[in-house]
């Protein structure tokens, strides 16, 4: 991976966007514009490990990614703002509590 592609995938996931890839090169024959993608349940899946599996008018689009589990967290809470802020108030309350 190029160091921009690698930059570019750190934005993605700083802003809460997930860097996913095709699976298998066809999906780009397969997929026309405007096609609508559709993912049920997907901050689940991502969260359990499980395939990210699109489906299209044209089939299903099985993606991948190589994302760790604390980017998981940061794209699952909206973004490295967001996810800072909710660790935060939550070292906030544990505080209230011992104290």
């Amino acid at each position: 991976m190029s160091r921009l592609a690698r930059i570019h995938r750190q934005n993605l996931i700083n802003y809460g966007i997930l860097p996913l890839l095709f699976a298998h090169n066809d999906a780009y024959d397969r997929l026309q514009i405007g096609d609508k993608l559709n993912c049920e349940n997907l901050r689940s899946k991502l969260a359990n490990g499980e395939a990210i599996v699109y489906t299209s008018g044209n089939g299903d689009v099985e993606t991948v990614h190589h994302l760790t589990p604390e980017e998981i967290a940061v794209i699952i809470d909206g973004g490295v703002i967001a996810h800072r802020r909710l660790l935060g108030h939550m070292h906030e309350a544990s505080e209230r509590r011992s104290a």
